[in-house]
């Protein structure tokens, strides 16, 4: 079941489980939780959580690419945690690691991501 939550005025999106791998009903209500997100987060900043998955395909990195482009458009960043072996290797072969942040936790990703945009917001 994913999971949108603002922690520390950043938006969230959790899959809130252990997965093996991302099955259609899962990787569509991801889909559309992350370009809905995409769209209206404010900051326009998304930290995707991956604790617990422990394998990504294709078609959840197309759906990442979407989220990032979409948050892209409104000057805003895409940043991932709790990157397992399996998906840190996917990322860094398809060099999508050079794209976006990869935090080893959620609580350091929080902490660098509302210090950027506490900076970058107008006091």
């Amino acid at each position: 079941m994913v999971n949108v939550v603002k922690e520390q005025n950043i938006t969230v999106v959790d899959l809130g489980g252990k997965y093996e791998a991302l099955n259609e009903p899962l990787l569509q209500e991801f889909t559309t939780a992350l370009l809905t997100e995409a769209e209206k987060a404010e900051p326009p900043c998304l930290l995707v959580d991956l604790t617990g998955v422990s394998y990504v395909g294709s078609n959840f990195l197309e759906v990442l690419v979407r989220g990032w482009k979409r948050l892209k458009q409104r000057q805003g960043t895409l940043a991932l945690c709790g990157v397992g072996t399996f998906c840190a290797d996917v990322l860094r072969i398809t060099r999508l690691n050079t794209l976006w942040q990869i935090y080893p936790s959620r609580e350091e990703a929080l902490k660098a991501l509302s210090t950027e945009f506490a900076k970058a917001s107008p006091s």
